[in-house]
């Protein structure tokens, strides 16, 4: 039976072992860069009083909201041993700025506005109820269609937001591109950290494959052991770029997800 000689399939394996490295490396360096770009842009904007920091003194929405982010989810029952729970997953996000007056240090006050396409940066906490409530879901997410249910966080007067204006402000209005909760340089910075992270173990992870797996003699113990790394490395070096992808995420792009356990004793 013919059969390809061994060196032809190493060859093989370490190509598709380097062109899955590199996808990893090109997406989430890609990542890498598109944040460091918006980092840069928004440092620019806070140099020229485009981005500061503002207390909310009242906001325009309902019930004086300032801005809001719904999240949609579905529950549903985990067939597992133990504490009876259940997964949560996002279904579909709403995120409303309504702008409203804030007080700016040495500014005074201006009446914020949000651009076409403003966002919201903020942390969403899932808030389940108590073991009544959740005697009363079980059933619901035990069935084909699940239990529905919302997240919701409001921004409303008092609060400190980060604010980045489109263009400097005009007869004390500014229109907002991006309202923040959170200081919008840090959450920069740690996003981009597992990309890089990703991006240099792609390249150096399959650099040192490729080496161990190709000292002499070919096939020898060390090669061998390069080889079996390699394999490790092919099967674990996707699960770390997916995770640095979620981590690079945005706040307005983090799913929410969560798991709500029943309550035991």
């Amino acid at each position: 039976m013919w059969q390809l000689p061994y060196e032809l399939m190493g060859v093989l394996a370490l190509s598709a072992m380097w062109v899955n490295a590199l996808l990893i490396a090109l997406d989430t360096g890609g990542r890498w860069v598109a944040l460091g770009c918006l980092f840069r842009e928004m440092r620019r904007a806070a140099k020229g009083g485009h981005l500061f920091k503002a207390q909310v003194v009242v906001g325009h929405g309902e019930e004086g909201v300032f801005a809001r982010r719904e999240v949609k989810q579905i529950g549903r029952a985990m067939t597992v041993p133990g504490p009876r729970r259940i997964l949560f997953t996002d279904k579909a996000t709403r995120i409303e700025i309504m702008g409203g007056e804030g007080e700016v240090p040495g500014r005074g006050r201006l009446v914020v506005k949000p651009e076409e396409g403003a966002t919201l940066w903020c942390e969403l906490k899932p808030q389940w109820g108590d073991a009544n409530a959740f005697e009363a879901a079980w059933p619901q997410a035990s069935t084909f269609q699940g239990y529905d249910t919302q997240v919701e966080r409001w921004v409303r007067a008092g609060e400190e937001v980060w604010v980045w204006l489109v263009e400097p402000p005009s007869k004390g209005i500014a229109r907002a591109r991006l309202v923040s909760t959170t200081d919008p340089f840090p959450v920069l910075r740690r996003a981009r950290l597992p990309l890089i992270g990703a991006a240099l173990a792609s390249i150096g992870g399959a650099a040192v494959v490729t080496i161990l797996a190709l000292w002499p003699p070919l096939f020898g113990p060390v090669s061998t052991l390069g080889g079996a790394l390699g394999l490790a490395f092919f099967l674990g070096i996707q699960p770390v770029g997916a995770f640095a992808r979620d981590a690079g995420r945005l706040p307005d792009q983090q799913p929410v997800g969560g798991v709500w356990q029943q309550s035991v004793g």
